[in-house]
Parts: structure tokens; sequence; C-alpha cells
């Protein structure tokens, strides 16, 4: 494993496993900072939810500084519905606010219109308000509350964008 991310400014494509103790640290830090986030238990279950469990692709976003500022998974391949699904987007809580999170949300948006797809999806906890706000803001609508998503009482939103 690598031991530190890129730090060229912009978006930067990664594979998670190769730098799987930063992605951790970030990851552990924003769930703490965020109410109602499911955190990973270690990089090991990071890495196998990611890339092994969802097989998806990963970005992160550094500010002019070459600081990360957070990363963005997504699942490529579409549901028997054909939409593609954003699985994780976190933002380190102080870069929160600065127009990061739409940053990276735009660049998947394009990145999938690109490749012809005509549907976006994700899920997030019904209690997450701020995310759900955000979402809702940049395009997002609430579709349906799935109950037991990740097991009892682990309900998830789902929410759609038309690409």
């Amino acid at each position: 494993m690598k031991s530190s991310l890129p730090r060229n400014q912009g978006i930067v494509d990664i594979q998670v496993f190769e730098y799987a103790d930063e992605i951790y640290r970030i990851d552990t830090i924003t769930s703490k900072a965020t109410p109602n986030v499911l955190p990973l238990e270690s990089k090991e279950a990071l890495i196998n939810f990611l890339e092994i469990e969802h097989k998806s692709k990963s970005f992160i976003l550094n500010n002019e500084n070459g600081d990360i500022t957070g990363y963005l998974s997504y699942i490529e391949d579409p549901d028997n519905e054909g939409m593609v699904e954003l699985l994780n987007l976190i933002v380190i809580p102080e870069h929160q606010g600065k127009g990061c999170g739409r940053k990276m949300v735009n660049h998947y948006h394009d990145l999938m219109r690109e490749k012809k797809f005509k549907k976006s999806k994700l899920v997030t906890s019904p209690k997450n308000v701020n995310a759900i706000g955000f979402y809702e803001r940049i395009g997002y609508v609430k579709e349906k509350i799935i109950k037991d998503y990740y097991g009892p009482g682990e309900d998830r939103q789902l929410m759609t964008f038309s690409l």
C-alpha cells in the first residue's frame, strides 16, 4: 500500500486498496463528526466494501495546496433498472460547505453522462438530514425508504438523479 495520496490539485482517480490507510483515516474522521453515518470497523472492511463487495471506482479531490478534501466512490455497473450508483461521498468536516462535495458529484455525473447512463441512485440514512438536504439541492429526488437495508433498524433513503 502507498503511504500517502497523490497531492496534485483537483480530482485524481485512485484505487482504494493502494491508499487504504489514508482513505480509512478520512472515513473515520468524517463518521465521528457526522451523526448517522455507518462507520466501517477497519481499513480491510473499507477495502472489502468499496472494491471487493461493490467493485466500485473512486477518486479524491485535492485543494489548491494539494490537501485532500474528500473522496467519492461509485458503481459503474448498472443495476437491473439501468441506474449507476453513487456509493460513498466523504468530505472532511473542515472542507464541508465549500463546494467540494458538489464538485465531486458534478465530476461523477459528467463521467456517467459520457458513458451514456441516464440515471444515478444513492442511499443514505433517513436520519442524515444534512446529506439529504445536500443531495436535494443538487437535484436528487427522494424515492422511498428501504426498510432494513443494512440489517434490522438500518433503513435507507433511496434518492435518484436524472443524468
